[in-house]
């Protein structure tokens, strides 16, 4: 699984009105940055939002991979 930037941008509003990330897991660690960059980045038109967001992906993967498995994770305990 490889999070696009539109995934990457919805899951990081997700993860911060649930109250962010805690930080008791190796990936919510590398992973709060990038949540937290991601989400910097609303105030930007959408179009250059989405650029911007692929780079910060592109130019971190260890804190992306780290996203993608926070999804997955959560995905499975909404279920």
């Amino acid at each position: 699984m490889s999070l696009s930037a539109l995934e990457a941008i919805e899951w990081a509003a997700v993860i911060e009105q649930s109250g962010g990330l805690r930080g008791d897991r190796r990936d919510d660690v590398l992973a709060g940055a990038l949540v937290s960059g991601i989400n910097e980045t609303s105030r930007i038109d959408p179009a250059q939002r989405q650029f911007v967001v692929r780079g910060m992906l592109s130019l971190n993967p260890g804190a992306a991979a780290a996203l993608e498995r926070i999804v997955e994770r959560l995905s499975k305990e909404s279920l």
